[in-house]
């Protein structure tokens, strides 16, 4: 695996210790793989990746690449909202069962829909939200 550029280390050692923050990187930066790290950094159980629906597929990758080994990475980029909502809990549930660190990536469009918006805010609150 290769190491860490410095600036992705600064920001998961100003990270580390907050509640929540803003990393304002552009692109080519290392988001993704400062994203991975913090889910391990802090052994979030569920994380929530809000994204273009063009980017989506490419957390699989990222995951494989950087990750633990340790995550089950579900890309929701088809079928309905309703679909969308089934899939997600059942995923999440299954993770939590199997001791998995439950990754479920979603696009901007779909996740204010009404059935994912009281899944999310009611039901299945994520360690971790990526936008």
């Amino acid at each position: 695996m290769t190491e860490l550029w410095k600036h992705q280390v600064d920001a998961l050692d100003f990270i580390r210790d907050l509640d929540a923050a803003l990393l304002d990187c552009g692109m080519g930066t290392g988001k993704s793989r400062m994203v991975v790290e913090a889910t391990k950094m802090w052994d979030t159980k569920w994380t929530l990746i809000v994204c273009p629906l063009s980017v989506a597929p490419a957390w699989l990758k990222q995951f494989a690449l950087f990750g633990s080994g340790d995550e089950d990475v579900l890309v929701l980029n088809k079928y309905s909202t309703a679909r969308k909502a089934e899939q997600l809990s059942d995923h999440v549930e299954r993770c939590k069962l199997s001791g998995r660190h439950a990754v479920v990536v979603i696009n901007y469009d779909a996740i204010w829909r009404p059935a994912l918006e009281r899944l999310l805010l009611y039901k299945l609150t994520p360690d971790l939200v990526v936008f």
